[in-house]
């Protein structure tokens, strides 16, 4: 993009407060935490419910942009002399309307995608089958949102010659603004679900909002079978490429055999093979191959695109690795965008003291290897790279964009596997970066710290998307602490940890010191409380500016002689009987504290019942005990009171004091109903089906021979047990699984490594993923089917199960 200032004011319907009008920017920015090339660029101001970007103008202009939209008109503007200030009225539409002239000056086809589910799927399924043949420029990640979106399409450049969007809406009269930047050519409808439903009156309402994605596309291709997306598509003017598998659409589709399917297109019969037989992942493959043949591809280009489609694994994710390594995986996409977000997520991982990065060809971007190392080098400042591998033959053009790293260069994957072992990788961040065809998975899985099959996965979007649902229910000025103990609830402790320290959290909390100090060892520099210090020496406590929690005599006496020197929570027991400082001791307390000169952080209490209505008499009864002691604290400066977990937070918003606790709340659980309609379930439990057995009628199964056959029956063997922290009361039929969309039952015993299902009637084999709880199935239920509560089931989640972290 080029842009003169004086366009920019056209545009955006604004006026120059400060400038000449005649600087150029090529880029924009809306965060100055990832400004990585400064001038020549735009800084837009946006303003929301809980953030204010006016307040990081500093810091953008430290970095070199001499450009900012804002909406502020009372800056202090002598600081930045020399940087052009336009003032708009709202600087979200600003970026808007900037978009959607970036878009007006390309012509290639556009294809924009909306639905409840399957966007992004669709989307990176339809990138990976069209990167053979076209340049793509697509929607990164899942930025389908108001602000999401305009960013996308300022990636659009002259390279390219066809692009894939998507647009998200969770409110009524949004999808016209998305509409108007995206314009797009192409449309596809992928379903209508029950996301966002509590903000529409039906499903029909939402699906008339996102149809106006479409209002001026030539082709849209959606399900026929959808009886609400039939009746909201019926009235456009495009060219409807309905397909169905009732024998009613334009394309239809029926099964053959073991994943072969037969379609019908302009009266021609083909024949495809899916790679996945799942409901979901079956609706999203008939979008992406009805669009296809719409675009020309032939029966056997379709199947040969089919053969290489990855699971949405179209993601960026963490592995532990072996001697202290950690692999940053992004071995799926190779475009400029995505390469961008990767280095951004490299360069803030700072637990291990040496970067490495193994990079491949980048292919399809239109741009010389010269202009690409350009770019890359762009992208790194500010990186230290100790060494670089350098896959294929135009990679090794690379070379000139990593000044002061040491470079190997590889024709293939194959000759790097082949000296890996040589490789000093000890204590290393390596991040992978390339497109499908190099396989480059290969190198993390080599080096995989645990082989286990069964996974804990965390999804890093849908955790901040849960954190910023909670910040968007503080009053301003509400401080937010986040409970990381017990290995942030099974997830992983630093991992979560670095994330939130990122994404400007006020404070952390563990459990015991031990954790504290293993955040500090893994540079996290945010405050840490520690909920138990029991007899920690004080002195540790000291070097890793740890702040204990104060509950007892014990503890106080314990912390007396460094109170001065160390601030300190203090816990009061207002009613839960659990740890705390009896109320009549507050008196006292205070004294004594005066007396050592204390340095007090916080002072709170812990609900017993936030979640139950029917306690809200106990509750409310708790928030009073509670405030007629903090007059007592006063002569403190600046204690801040808090007493909200996670389901208070939702349930008694005018008790939030000076900050909220935030636990198992920010992985999608709540105990207030209420909040579960908003919140994204961030960890699945998945492992794999091992074995496949045919028994007969009377047959047992398993240790005690406790389940015995009905009748002739299938059997999958699943390598996760009690060991890894499933219940043995989730055998015997109490407990399900989910594969392929369907349920299957445990049967028989769980044993210590593996436990058994049920699997007559569903499709399916070995190698196939067993999800025991996550996005399809909800953490409450299968703790349910255990007999016990979420925290438990998460908490018990063995360390030998190995967690994997990534972005959507």
């Amino acid at each position: 993009m080029n842009y003169a200032v004086s366009e920019l004011v056209t545009i955006s319907d604004g006026k120059l407060l400060q400038g000449e009008g005649k600087d150029h920017i090529s880029r924009v920015y809306i965060d100055s935490r990832k400004i990585w090339k400064g001038d020549n660029s735009c800084f837009i101001a946006l303003k929301g419910v809980n953030f204010n970007a006016h307040e990081f103008i500093r810091p953008s202009y430290e970095n070199g942009v001499r450009v900012f939209i804002v909406s502020e008109e009372q800056l202090d503007l002598d600081e930045f002399g020399d940087a052009s200030f336009i003032l708009v009225k709202n600087t979200t539409k600003a970026l808007q309307s900037i978009a959607k002239d970036h878009r007006r000056k390309f012509d290639f086809p556009l294809i924009g995608i909306t639905g409840s589910n399957g966007k992004t799927t669709v989307k990176e399924w339809l990138a990976q089958c069209l990167n053979e043949k076209y340049s793509v420029v697509k929607t990164p990640k899942s930025y389908n949102s108001q602000v999401g979106v305009p960013l996308s399409v300022f990636q659009i450049g002259k390279k390219h010659d066809i692009g894939i969007f998507e647009a998200g809406i969770s409110h009524t009269n949004e999808m016209q603004f998305l509409a108007d930047i995206l314009d797009p050519d192409i449309g596809i409808f992928t379903n209508i679900g029950n996301a966002h439903a509590e903000y529409f009156e039906d499903d029909l309402q939402k699906a008339q909002e996102k149809v106006k994605l479409f209002r001026n596309s030539k082709t849209l291709v959606y399900s026929i079978d959808d009886p609400i997306i039939a009746k909201v598509v019926k009235d456009l003017d495009a060219d409807k490429l309905g397909w169905s598998e009732n024998g009613q659409g334009a394309i239809n589709f029926s099964f053959k055999k073991e994943g072969l399917y037969h379609g019908t297109f302009k009266n021609e019969d083909r024949i495809f093979e899916l790679p996945f037989s799942d409901p979901a992942s079956k609706q999203n493959l008939f979008h992406v191959v009805t669009l296809l043949w719409h675009l020309g591809y032939s029966e056997n280009e379709v199947n040969d695109e089919l053969k290489e489609i990855q699971h949405v694994q179209m993601r960026l994710e963490s592995v532990e690795g072996m001697s202290n390594s950690l692999f940053i995986n992004d071995v799926y996409n190779s475009d400029l965008t995505s390469l961008e977000a990767a280095i951004e997520i490299f360069k803030n991982e700072n637990t291990r003291p040496d970067k490495q990065l193994i990079l491949s060809d980048i292919k399809n971007t239109g741009y010389t290897n010269r202009e690409l190392s350009n770019m890359i080098k762009d992208q790194i400042v500010g990186v230290e790279i100790s060494t670089v591998h350098l896959i294929g033959e135009n990679a090794k053009e690379y070379q000139s964009a990593f000044n002061g790293s040491d470079i190997l260069c590889y024709d293939n994957t194959e000759d790097l596997l082949d000296s890996i072992s040589s490789l000093d990788l000890n204590n290393s961040t390596i991040l992978i970066k390339g497109s499908r065809s190099f396989k480059l998975e290969r190198i993390a899985e080599k080096f995989q710290k645990k082989t286990h099959k069964t996974i804990l996965e965390v999804n890093l979007s849908a955790l901040l998307e849960n954190l910023n649902y909670y910040r968007s229910k503080l009053e301003p000025g509400v401080k937010l602490a986040i409970m990381v103990k017990a290995f942030s609830y099974g997830s992983g402790l630093h991992e979560i940890a670095a994330l939130l320290e990122k994404n400007n959290v006020d404070q952390l909390a563990v459990a015991y010191t031990d954790e504290g100090v293993a955040l500090r060892e893994k540079n996290i520099g945010l405050p840490i409380m520690v909920m138990n210090p029991e007899d920690a020496p004080p002195e540790t406590l000291i070097e890793y500016r740890l702040e204990p929690v104060v509950y007892s005599w014990e503890t106080f006496d314990h912390f007396s002689d460094v109170m001065s020197e160390l601030p300190i929570h203090i816990k009061v027991d207002t009613g839960m009987n659990r740890l705390g400082f009896h109320l009549e001791d507050i008196e006292t307390l205070v004294e004594r504290m005066k007396d050592q000169g204390a340095m007090v952080a916080s002072v709170f209490t812990h609900l017993s019942a936030s979640e139950d209505p029917d306690e809200d008499m106990f509750t409310n009864a708790q928030f009073n005990a509670f405030e007629n002691i903090r007059s007592a604290f006063h002569e403190f400066d600046s204690v801040r009171f808090h007493a909200l977990n996670s389901s208070g937070i939702g349930r008694f918003p005018d008790k939030q004091m000076d900050m909220v606790r935030l636990g198992i709340g920010l992985y999608g659980y709540s105990g207030a109903q209420r909040d579960m309609n908003f919140l994204q379930p961030a960890i699945s439990l998945k492992s794999t089906i091992t074995q496949v057995k045919s028994i007969a009628e009377g047959e047992s199964v398993g240790y005690s021979r406790a389940f015995r056959a009905p009748k002739d029956m299938s059997v999958g063997v699943v390598p996760i047990g009690y060991a890894d922290g499933i219940h043995r009361a989730f055998g015997n039929g109490n407990g399900s699984v989910l594969i392929n969309g369907r349920s299957a039952f445990v049967i028989g015993n769980i044993c210590m490594d593996m436990c058994m299902i049920d699997l007559s009637g569903i499709e399916c084999k070995v190698g196939d993923e067993v999800e025991f709880f996550g996005a399809n199935k909800p953490l409450a239920q299968t703790a349910s089917e255990m007999g016990t509560i979420p925290y438990e089931v998460l908490a018990n989640i063995s360390q030998r199960v190995k967690r994997t972290f990534y972005f959507d």
